[in-house]
């Protein structure tokens, strides 16, 4: 549907943030913002004070910045053949 993750459109994959951490302890990236092409991505992170340090919660709270695009882009369709 034209999604995308907006972390992952801002930082690229080279390095995967740990937002949860498993009861086993193994470290997992399971928060994700994801955006149409109607909002321009501006800036977006991850609290992870809230996990770390405050331990309200055992996931990291995701912030994302976005504009709306008046006019957005056409929807680039996958070639299915």
């Amino acid at each position: 549907h034209g999604l995308r993750d907006a972390y992952r459109d801002l930082h690229g994959f080279a390095q995967t943030p740990v937002t949860y951490v498993t009861t086993k302890g193994n470290p997992k990236c399971y928060d994700h913002t994801f955006v149409s092409r109607h909002f321009d991505l501006k800036a977006c992170g991850y609290c992870h004070q809230y996990r770390k340090e405050l331990k309200v919660s055992d996931h990291s709270p995701m912030w994302t910045d976005l504009e709306w695009i008046a006019n957005p882009p056409p929807l680039v369709q996958w070639d299915d053949g």
